[in-house]
């Protein structure tokens, strides 16, 4: 006799709502779905500190100058372009996050500026 599952979130089956064969992005909303938008959020996380680390790492490297608001700022912007092409997905970003994501932007590009000397 097979072994009844119950999940307590939907499998993907052939009479589940998540149609596979649409594309990619189907995975997605599955995987932000049964995450309760988690995925999302981490994943915009990840890219924001891995080009953030990235550059900061770099910066140190080739300048020996400690700068971390420059880096900040590119990586929000980067952050900021790739949650504008999420957002073409329907059901992918909720507006809270696209809201987070782009103040988050606009307070780093207005550090960065500030931080600026002047001569």
């Amino acid at each position: 006799m097979p072994m009844q599952y119950n999940a307590p979130y939907t499998l993907l089956t052939n009479e589940s709502a998540y149609n596979m064969t649409q594309g990619i992005q189907t995975l997605f909303i599955y995987a932000n779905d049964i995450s309760n938008g988690l995925f999302i959020s981490l994943f915009l996380i990840i890219v924001w500190a891995t080009v953030a680390g990235g550059l900061y790492v770099y910066k140190i490297r080739n300048t020996q100058q400690q700068d971390i608001v420059a880096p900040f700022a590119v990586g929000g912007f980067i952050t900021s372009i790739i949650t504008i092409l999420l957002m073409i997905i329907p059901g992918l970003i909720e507006t809270y996050i696209w809201i987070i994501v782009f103040a988050l932007t606009i307070i780093s590009v207005i550090a960065l500026f500030m931080s600026k000397k002047e001569g």
